[in-house]
């Protein structure tokens, strides 16, 4: 990611800046993701346990998984996209979706996976 304004970004201060933005940035992606239905859980089999799974980061790297039946994956991943494109974009960060910078790692499983 980049930023547009206030991060001070390639001079030696830009680390601690970007490290005490993103507590902010990173709840307002979890809530924003929330209010739409976009958190990804897992339940766990012949129980009652849903085990919620939590998008992970380092400095400016960052993962958020999604689980869905495979027929609704590729749009749900557009939803999760775009909402944390634009809550990224609120704080004045835009992400980089140059070459080798941004990827949707997928992987099909389960009943349908072979029809997509």
């Amino acid at each position: 990611m980049c930023t547009t304004t206030g991060s001070a970004a390639g001079t030696p201060f830009a680390d601690l800046l970007h490290s005490l933005a993103m507590p902010r940035v990173l709840k307002t992606m979890r809530r924003s993701l929330l209010q739409e239905g976009l958190v990804t859980s897992l339940k766990v089999p012949d129980t009652d346990n849903v085990i919620p799974l939590h998008d992970v980061s380092f400095v400016d790297d960052m993962a958020v998984p999604i689980a869905c039946p495979a027929n609704i994956l590729t749009s749900h991943i557009a939803d999760v996209c775009g909402i944390v494109y634009l809550v990224f974009r609120m704080y004045g960060m835009e992400l980089n979706f140059s070459p080798g910078k941004s990827a949707v790692v997928l992987q099909f499983q389960g009943p349908g996976k072979r029809k997509l």
